[in-house]
């Protein structure tokens, strides 16, 4: 008896075992890398976290490609809770995210040097604003990288650091570490306005003040030898290209 094994059949099964071969790794939105059981489990978590105030959740996870190579997969992800309550369904957007398309409302912040800054500063020229604070570790991990993303187009770009941390807090980090953004320091009551939820976080604007995209930190990259380090940026260069 002859077996027929279609050219369908067989690169189905290639492409599945090569997916399948991928370790998923995953991305959370203070850097950490997390494996498939770990992130199940904070998902898990979460659901159980607002069931606990809500008779009907449902918790989408949107992931988002960082790295591929033979051996892995590292994804971002965004969770969308969705609840329902007599019969009517709302979903609620949290976060920096819900100003993609809209002007954020920047206005009266304070530069470290004192300076007042607002949205009318920023418009004409693309802006990245990298939201962060001296103590966190991704925070300050990406820091290198953005000093060079900034020296790639100096001026033609507005780079502005927003922290809630009072002045004398991030004088003395600066005198320790070299960050070239224009610093807005005790942006707390801003922070809460836009209802930030962590850092670092890297938002994207056009040249009419409005949000195109918002970024957790710069992706990773992983070494020959399996370990993850921070990239260069290639991506943030990517975007702040199409703006200009």
């Amino acid at each position: 008896m002859k077996i027929r094994i279609s050219y369908l059949t067989i690169m189905t099964f290639i492409i599945s075992t090569s997916v399948l071969g991928q370790t998923k790794y995953y991305k959370t939105p203070n850097g950490k890398i997390i494996n498939s059981t770990t992130y199940s489990k904070l998902k898990t978590d979460k659901l159980e976290h607002y069931k606990a105030s809500f008779s009907q959740v449902t918790l989408e996870d949107e992931l988002k490609e960082l790295y591929r190579n033979n051996d892995s997969i590292i994804y971002s992800y965004t969770w969308n809770i969705k609840m329902n309550g007599n019969e009517k369904t709302t979903t609620k957007v949290v976060g920096v995210e819900k100003y993609i398309g809209k002007v954020l409302p920047i206005k009266n912040l304070t530069t470290i040097d004192n300076k007042s800054i607002g949205l009318n500063n920023m418009k004409g020229k693309p802006t990245l604003i990298n939201f962060w604070f001296t103590t966190c570790k991704p925070c300050v991990a990406e820091i290198a990288a953005l000093n060079k993303i900034k020296s790639t187009f100096k001026d033609s770009v507005n780079f502005i650091a927003i922290t809630y941390e009072k002045k004398d807090v991030v004088t003395k980090f600066l005198k320790k570490h070299d960050y070239d953004f224009i610093q807005v320091i005790d942006a707390q009551n801003f922070i809460n306005e836009i209802n930030l939820t962590n850092c670092p976080l890297n938002v994207f604007i056009d040249k009419e003040g409005k949000v195109v995209s918002v970024e957790n930190s710069i992706p990773y990259e992983m070494k020959k030898d399996g370990k993850m380090k921070i990239g260069d940026g290639k991506e943030f260069i990517k975007t702040l290209r199409k703006l200009l």
